[in-house]
């Protein structure tokens, strides 16, 4: 696209492609992409790079034979020096941990213990410092959102739905609302991923796993677990409902760390890397 390529005039360039992530730890990082692609898929990747420029430009290496030939296994490894974040290495423990549940009353119990010790105990500020994100389509969201805030609240946790004027009001409308308000103080924003974009916080909850891995084949949905991770900037909980093939599938992409094998079977769904 010439318009975002090349250079302007005095040879300011129109797009600088940034290989090191400083905002999101790499170990969440690496997950994120690994999982919104779908690198350890069983069927195969949906979506992704397939040459080893691509990769470089996102800050990955491509080890050994570089050639997206299927049936070929394929490492891929992320140097430490482009996810410059110290969290993980100064926290010493896992930074993103993912826990599944027999039920939502388990899921958003658990939810709430988590948090209620995130502001008692770590001395998080409800407010910015802690993020919880919902997944799923957008009636499913929009219903477990209002579900998961009034469950905080009976904990005695504030609650802020964005676009609302205060706290606690679970379904912010027109007029009453201010289409450009995330955050608000003393309460812990419950947010659907589509106003999630652009914000960050320390402590991200991800809830409502099984929206997506329902949908496991559907690269908008990986896309919702890819946004919605990278939204921390120290820790991330992902969590879900019940038993679903996706759900190992993400326990082998944290297992993996910053490296991942697998075997490129066919072009994915979506090529979002230019071919050499």
């Amino acid at each position: 696209n010439k318009a975002v390529t090349g250079s302007y005039k005095g040879g300011i360039k129109k797009s600088e492609i940034m290989r090191r992530c400083y905002r999101t730890p790499g170990q969440i990082l690496t997950s994120a992409h690994a999982i919104g692609m779908g690198l350890l898929r069983p069927e195969g990747m949906l979506t992704g790079l397939t040459n080893q420029k691509a990769w470089k430009e996102i800050g990955y290496e491509v080890v050994g034979d570089s050639k997206f030939i299927s049936g070929r296994q394929i490492t891929l490894r992320r140097p430490p020096e482009n996810s410059p974040n110290p969290i993980s290495e100064i926290w010493g423990k896992p930074v993103l941990e993912f826990e599944t549940y027999g039920s939502r009353q388990e899921e958003m119990k658990a939810l709430a213990e988590k948090i209620m010790h995130n502001i008692v105990h770590d001395g998080l500020n409800p407010s910015r410092d802690i993020l919880v994100v919902i997944l799923g389509s957008t009636y499913e969201a929009m219903e477990l959102e209002t579900q998961i805030a009034g469950f905080l609240m009976e904990y005695d946790i504030d609650v802020y739905i964005p676009t609302a004027l205060k706290l606690n009001d679970l379904v912010p409308q027109y007029p009453n609302h201010d289409p450009d308000k995330f955050w608000h103080e003393g309460g812990v924003t419950v947010s659907r991923i589509t106003r999630a974009k652009g914000h960050e916080a320390d402590m991200v909850y991800v809830v409502g796993f099984d929206n997506v891995a329902r949908n496991e084949n559907d690269v908008n949905f990986r896309n919702q677990l890819f946004v919605a991770l990278t939204r921390a900037r120290g820790w991330a909980n992902l969590s879900g409902v019940g038993s679903y093939p996706m759900y190992e599938e993400m326990r082998k992409v944290i297992a993996s760390g910053e490296s991942f094998t697998f075997t490129y079977k066919r072009p994915p769904k979506r090529d979002i890397g230019d071919s050499e």
